[in-house]
């Protein structure tokens, strides 16, 4: 799917998926809702294969060498920030 996002976070129970300015990074908006309360509504990474390359390199923060897999790095991105900032 061309123009996709590298990942999202969707909600485990319901399917919800939360846009990337989403104040609560781990809890669905649909949590508490009547008929949804029998689900757990955990927010889950979902990674797009087809968005992304395997890191290489041989930087030693693991943090720093895959950040190109986590969601925070996507959005920051998609907002054209650099590394740096």
């Amino acid at each position: 799917m061309p123009g996709a996002p590298a990942s999202s976070m969707v909600c485990a129970g319901c399917g919800w998926m939360a846009p990337d300015d989403h104040p609560f990074p781990f809890r669905c908006a649909r949590s508490g809702e009547p008929g949804l309360d029998d689900v757990d509504h955990v927010l889950r990474r979902v990674l797009n294969p087809s968005g992304l390359e395997w890191p290489t390199g041989s930087e030693p923060n693991p943090f720093v060498r895959y950040r190109s897999l986590f969601h925070a790095y996507h959005v920051a991105t998609a907002k054209a920030r650099s590394d740096a900032e």
